[in-house]
């Protein structure tokens, strides 16, 4: 590792004495701790198909690789064109210990059609990662289509992920 992996820490500490001459002496201290690493998987998080007025979540773990704690400087976001289709839960399990992990769930719930993407956007006290970014896509929201069938002879299109239209069904018998 080379000096510029390590953070550099500096204190004073004061000893107190009966001296009557020097009461306080002041020692200064200096050394080089091993900083936080911040890991985020997955990265993209895919959101595969999603129909229409559902939501599906998907779990990130946070996890520090490095010595000190991981703490997250400013609240976790999401942002990009799509954000207000993504929600993820509070960050309560911060900070993180060296070694340790913290678990983030995201929920996806479309609000219309097509392709969505946003990004989170975690700020950590990782000296070489101050901004962890994150992908977050969904290949394409579709309509689902539900048919009331109470007559054995209907048989309902198969619902297509292109906006909504039908293809023809395709006929099987059952026999018990």
């Amino acid at each position: 590792a080379t000096s510029d992996d390590f953070v550099k820490k500096i204190a004073t500490l004061a000893i107190s004495s009966n001296d009557p001459d020097r009461s306080t002496v002041d020692v200064s201290l200096k050394a080089r701790a091993k900083p936080p690493v911040i890991s985020v998987s997955p990265n993209p998080v895919d959101f595969g198909g999603v129909i229409l007025s559902n939501a599906k979540e998907k779990t990130l773990k946070i996890t520090n690789t490095g010595v000190n704690n991981l703490e997250i400087t400013a609240p976790i976001s999401i942002t990009g064109g799509d954000a207000s289709d993504f929600l993820i839960n509070p960050d309560t399990c911060l900070p993180i210990p060296a070694g340790k992990n913290c678990k983030l769930t995201v929920t996806f719930a479309p609000s219309s059609l097509g392709t969505r993407t946003a990004a989170v956007n975690i700020n950590s006290n990782d000296p070489n990662k101050t901004l962890k970014t994150i992908t977050l896509k969904e290949k394409g929201s579709r309509r689902g289509v539900i048919w009331p069938v109470e007559d054995s002879n209907l048989r309902p299109p198969i619902a297509s992920p292109y906006h909504g239209t039908a293809m023809a069904h395709k006929s099987r018998q059952v026999r018990n």
